[in-house]
């Protein structure tokens, strides 16, 4: 796994995908629905993790999207 040099939650992720795909729907299941589905992932997908990938940067690995806006602005085609 890698992770990128942003660190940046799960619910911001979504906000910026659905402004790029013109989304007005927002699906919201609750926690514990997450942890009964997911198991143990569902409290990283609620609660999230901080990993900053220090053994890369001090190896000056170079990320093609190193934040999440250069990643939708290239892979994402807006919905028009």
């Amino acid at each position: 796994n890698c992770v990128s040099p942003e660190i940046i939650s799960y619910h911001k992720i979504v906000c910026k995908l659905k402004r790029v795909m013109h989304s007005i729907i927002t699906i919201k299941i609750p926690s514990s629905i997450q942890k009964i589905i997911f198991g143990e992932m569902g409290s990283v997908i609620t609660g999230g993790q901080r990993v900053i990938p220090r053994k890369l940067q001090s190896l000056n690995f170079e990320y093609k999207y190193p934040t999440i806006d250069s990643f939708i602005k290239n892979k994402i085609s807006p919905v028009t």
